[in-house]
């Protein structure tokens, strides 16, 4: 069996396949009626604060650190992309490069699908979420040249 047929049948049993993610090099722009956001300014600095929150104990505890700038969620696309964020070589004593770069998460689009809240005001990302913005990660650090 090959190891994407493994990987595959594993994530099959453990609750589903993550979410399907794609870098895009054209920003989003926000003066286009299928670029408005269904996020409030307010819930897009929520889900914003909870990526940076979770990267600093996952993500940006590798090789690269992360700033996330901006998700535009778009009810017309089915996606949330993260936009405008910088990463760079985390441990390097070069003077750092910064790799712009854009993810768009497939089949989310609504800040209940990106945020959980429990019943006494706690919020974390959602699983679904949380995993396709692994993925998108995963694909970033591919694209940028070490």
């Amino acid at each position: 069996m090959n190891k994407i047929a493994l990987l595959v049948l594993t994530l099959a049993a453990c609750g589903g396949v993550p979410p399907e993610t794609e870098l895009v090099d054209e920003p989003v722009d926000d003066g286009k009626a299928d670029a408005v956001s269904s996020l409030t300014a307010a819930q897009a600095k929520i889900v914003l604060q909870k990526i940076d929150d979770t990267c600093g104990d996952t993500w940006c505890d590798g090789d690269f650190d992360f700033a996330f700038k901006k998700i535009v969620c778009q009810p017309s696309r089915g996606s949330c992309t993260l936009t405008t964020f910088d990463t760079y070589p985390a441990f390097s004593d070069l003077k750092p490069s910064y790799y712009w770069r854009s993810c768009r998460i497939l089949g989310f689009s609504h800040f209940a699908e990106l945020i959980s809240t429990a019943a006494n005001g706690y919020q974390t990302l959602t699983p679904e979420f949380y995993d396709g913005v692994s993925a998108c990660i995963t694909k970033i650090e591919a694209s940028i040249p070490r």
